[in-house]
């Protein structure tokens, strides 16, 4: 060692290390120790610094991950939980490269798994968030004096997530997509509430969630408008979550005044879960449009994509 002291280190186990590995592998760590290096007290810190599962478990305590808003913490720890810390957790930061985060990205890619609500884990855009919370939780560890470097800016270059070109551009596709749902909610294999629900949709261009988590006493009947409280550009605003209101056609007034219970609560939601925290729709929405003979690409949030085209 640099203060002149012998140290034994170990290169590898010779049950599954072969010589012809071992001896350059022995070479590398003497010429460390030449260079005035200490091969020993740099494996030792090593084993005392930060692994991917490590890091993780501290962003995720930390001040800036609570900067976020709940739903974008849920879907990042979930990523996490379900990617990152299985294909790369054990990994020491410093010890992850370009060649690892490429080959999450693929395992990701090709995950088969589905969850408790049989959607599937895997797949391009789930390979590509866990890339880049994975890319976040590095960045982080890097302001924490943690890491010298993300490895993985500048070296690695997403697609994105792909245009969504189907949508309703003629009056018949809206007309089969209405008059379907109401021979559906007739014939009793339909809810009147998902019906309401894809006419909102159809009709106001509002995200899914955004639907989901609207509460009675965010509409207002006689003007006609709905007042969101957490839409999504909000967590991309500087002055932090900020209301927003949205006209509400005839339409879709209609509908939400059918749904709408004589007890309800201004603090009651206008679509009630089932179970769980907010109302399942994918299920019966690929019902609509297999009913309905519209495109099977065409999904929920290509009725905002139609609207704003329109």
């Amino acid at each position: 060692s640099p203060g002149g002291a012998e140290r034994r280190t170990k290169i590898g186990d010779p049950r599954t290390m072969p010589l012809d590995a071992a001896r350059p592998a022995a070479r590398a760590v003497l010429a460390k120790a030449d260079a005035g290096g200490d091969p020993a007290a740099d494996k030792s810190a090593l084993r005392q610094s930060w692994s991917v599962r490590d890091a993780w478990t501290a962003y995720g305590a930390s001040a800036e991950f609570a900067k976020k808003v709940p739903r974008s913490r849920t879907e990042d720890a979930a990523v996490a939980r379900h990617h990152v810390i299985r294909h790369v957790g054990a990994i020491k930061l410093s010890e992850l490269d370009v060649p690892a985060v490429r080959r999450l990205h693929r395992a990701v890619e090709a995950d088969p798994r589905s969850n408790a609500r049989k959607r599937k884990l895997g797949g391009p855009g789930a390979a590509r968030r866990a890339v880049r919370v994975l890319s976040s939780l590095l960045t982080w560890a890097v302001g924490e004096g943690q890491l010298d470097r993300n490895p993985i800016i500048g070296a690695i270059r997403l697609a994105g997530g792909g245009e969504r070109t189907t949508i309703l551009d003629r009056p018949e596709q809206y007309a089969a997509l209405f008059e379907t749902m109401d021979r559906m909610v007739a014939d009793g294999t339909l809810r009147p509430l998902m019906r309401a629900f894809v006419v909102v949709a159809a009709a106001t261009g509002m995200r899914r969630n955004e639907i989901r988590e609207l509460h009675w006493g965010d509409v207002d009947f006689e003007s006609r408008r709905l007042t969101l409280r957490n839409p999504k550009g909000a967590k991309l605003s500087r002055k932090g979550a900020q209301a927003e209101t949205v006209s509400v056609p005839p339409i879709a007034a209609a509908a939400l005044a059918a749904i709408r219970p004589d007890d309800y609560g201004q603090d009651d939601l206008a679509f009630p879960p089932g179970r769980g925290r907010l109302m399942a729709v994918n299920h019966d929405w690929a019902r609509i449009r297999a009913e309905a003979k519209l495109p099977a690409d065409l999904v929920l949030h290509s009725l905002r994509h139609s609207i704003g085209t329109a």
